[in-house]
């Protein structure tokens, strides 16, 4: 938070946001989320007031609708600067530094192929679990009650 004031909104949608603090009052009017027409107090004892008669709320919904706030991080801005206009410039010799990390395979899951391709149909109280990495003539299928399923998934097989 930026440590000035704290406000409580009633959004235009009945719900109540805060307590918020002028840097996100700014940047929810910045994204047309607060449009003028709500009320707001200031936290944690304050009356519920239109937004328009908080002053600094007020200026910024004025700048807002004269196409005059500037975003928290646009005044972080302060030039633009193409990285390649240098190469030798900081920005470019970190880039060069970095490698590339290829993965073996996706996280969290096992390196070989033992793993087992299943669904389950359920009917029911009956869950039926289909094993669709065999390819054979046989019907690979287990079935098991609804309750005995439940069970059995809870615990580690």
């Amino acid at each position: 938070m930026d440590g000035g004031p704290l406000y409580k909104v009633q959004h235009h949608s009945g719900r109540i946001l805060g307590p918020v603090g002028l840097d996100r009052i700014k940047r929810l009017i910045k994204r047309r989320e607060i449009r003028g027409t709500e009320v707001a107090r200031r936290y944690p004892e304050g009356q519920w007031l239109s937004i328009n008669n908080i002053p600094e709320i007020s200026e910024m919904l004025l700048l807002q609708a004269q196409g005059k706030l500037q975003d928290p991080l646009d005044s972080l801005q302060t030039s633009y600067e193409p990285i390649l206009s240098n190469p030798h410039s900081r920005a470019v010799v970190h880039a060069q530094a970095m490698k590339t990390m290829i993965l073996d395979s996706r996280p969290g899951r096992p390196k070989d192929d033992s793993e087992q391709l299943t669904e389950l149909i359920t009917l029911g109280n009956q869950a039926k679990i289909v094993d669709l990495s065999e390819s054979g003539n046989e019907d690979p299928t287990q079935r098991v009650r609804g309750d005995d399923f439940h069970q059995n998934r809870s615990s580690p097989s």
